[in-house]
């Protein structure tokens, strides 16, 4: 009968063999194929480093199917990912964090990306996860996901992390209800009393939990909360904006849910012949300090943490492909925030 640790042996894609590679180095060809093929714990640093070093020295390259199936893991994870653009965001830094983190130790990275409708089908989890060959899957669907993927998921058992999504675990989000609070605390310290909170349409839960922690700050210094919001294209931002600038009542201050509303009050505020941020202060989301190149006005920029989210996303997975019954404890990452260049102290 064939062994796991024989099929890897006598599988190998090589330069040099591990026959060659343990009559060099006077060790036995079983603690050789061992170490190659990532089992040699039992042997010294020292043992495993020679074997290693002369390995690669010669050319040599193991055939990773073989060592898979003696090893039982692939030593890949999947990025799963939805083909609606609105579902689904992988920001660089997110996506870097994730592929270093896994690239450590010693995982490579796949991505997987299936219409709903191809995800909800009965077999394609299944499908995927034979023909991807993967030890655990990342799931970057951030919002309006098909109920039907957790039920496939938990069928077929694979150790699985929710990335930027809420669950009861193994999931990791930045912390956004914390976010919308502090930056609105940080208005009210500058003296504002006056602050809206806009958006444009999104479904994503970040939308209502910047709102609640806006809304918490409002309500602790006994202040109305002002929601405003724009379900048009970001085309149409702009004249929105100026009309609530024009507006007798116009906020002295601005929570925006993202750049593309910032930038077009920011624009509307300067229209009116005030200025950001002497007579108008607005605080705005993003991943990276956010700049109107129309006016070099950098805009108070509340950071949200793609690439601590893309690290500890897949370390959790890490952990869940070592135990995979256990629930990870959920994890929200807080933000940072830039200096405050369109924030200032109420006129």
């Amino acid at each position: 009968m064939t062994t796991g640790l024989e099929l890897a042996t006598n599988n190998m894609d090589t330069t040099a063999t591990v026959k060659e590679i343990a009559a060099h180095l006077d060790l036995s060809e079983s603690t050789v194929a061992r170490v190659l093929g990532n089992r040699g714990q039992k042997h010294s640093p020292s043992t495993r480093a020679r074997v290693m070093r002369h390995a690669t020295e010669l050319g040599y390259r193991p055939n990773s199917s073989a060592i898979a199936i003696g090893s039982g893991r692939f030593h890949c994870a999947t990025l799963l990912i939805g083909t609606d653009k609105f579902k689904n965001n992988v920001p660089d830094q997110q996506l870097a964090a994730i592929h270093d983190v896994l690239d450590e130790s010693d995982y490579h990275l796949n991505i997987a990306r299936l219409s709903d409708e191809r995800m909800v089908h009965e077999t394609a989890v299944p499908k995927f996860l034979r023909q991807w060959m993967t030890d655990g899957i990342l799931i970057n669907y951030t919002s309006s996901y098909p109920e039907q993927l957790v039920e496939s998921l938990s069928a077929a058992k694979v150790p699985a992390v929710w990335v930027n999504s809420k669950h009861d675990g193994d999931c990791v989000y930045p912390d956004d209800l914390k976010a919308g609070y502090d930056c609105t605390m940080r208005l009210l310290e500058l003296g504002h009393q006056n602050i809206a909170y806009c958006l444009g349409y999104t479904t994503h839960y970040s939308a209502t939990d910047r709102y609640l922690g806006y809304c918490k700050a409002m309500e602790a210094a006994g202040l109305p909360c002002w929601r405003v919001e724009h379900r048009r294209p970001p085309t149409e931002w702009p004249r929105f904006a100026r009309d609530l600038c024009a507006a007798p009542d116009c906020p002295t201050a601005f929570v925006t849910y993202d750049p593309e509303i910032a930038l077009a009050i920011s624009y509307s505020v300067q229209q009116e012949g005030r200025r950001v941020p002497e007579d108008v202060s607005i605080v705005t989301f993003s991943g990276a300090p956010v700049i109107n190149y129309a006016t070099g006005q950098l805009l108070t920029t509340c950071l949200v943490p793609e690439h601590e989210v893309g690290r500890r996303s897949a370390r959790m997975l890490l952990k869940k492909i070592e135990a995979p019954t256990e629930l990870c404890t959920i994890e929200t990452v807080p933000f940072t925030y830039t200096e405050d260049y369109s924030t200032a102290e109420r006129p």
